[in-house]
């Protein structure tokens, strides 16, 4: 796998300001540069299925797992560019991201232009499962 594309994309996105790039193909945001993207539309959490076309995520895989165990609605499915503007919540995973919210895309606020509530509360199971772990170890 090439992941040129990837490298270019994040240090664009570094020197507009970003911290992360969005991949958009055919109208359908993917994922970012080096991690999973996660939307919160209607209450219920999507992200884009598991397949060629994004990077596999532990982090993603262990967030889905999360959601399912505090009743969060989560979908597989693609949400396109254009949904991105009426999400609730938008945040990336990752092993160096853990989850982290997004609050602007480009020129429009994410929400409430705040963290939300469902990034949060997976943020903490996230980190909860992680001391777990490595007090069993």
């Amino acid at each position: 796998m090439q992941l040129l594309p990837n490298v270019l994309a994040k240090q664009a996105a570094v020197e507009a300001g970003a911290f992360e790039a969005i991949f958009v193909r055919d109208g359908i945001a993917t994922e970012g540069t080096h991690s999973n993207l996660f939307a919160v539309l209607n209450g219920e959490l999507y992200t884009h299925p598991a397949n060629n076309l994004i990077l596999p995520g532990v982090t993603r895989d262990v967030v889905l797992e999360l959601a399912r165990e505090l009743r969060i609605p989560a979908r597989q499915e693609p949400l396109s560019a254009g949904d991105l503007r009426h999400v609730e919540e938008l945040f990336f995973t990752g092993t160096t991201t853990d989850v982290l919210p997004v609050v602007r895309v480009d020129d429009f606020a994410i929400g409430s232009g705040k963290p939300g509530p469902i990034a949060g509360a997976l943020y903490e199971a996230l980190v909860a499962r992680m001391e777990a772990v490595g007090a069993a170890v």
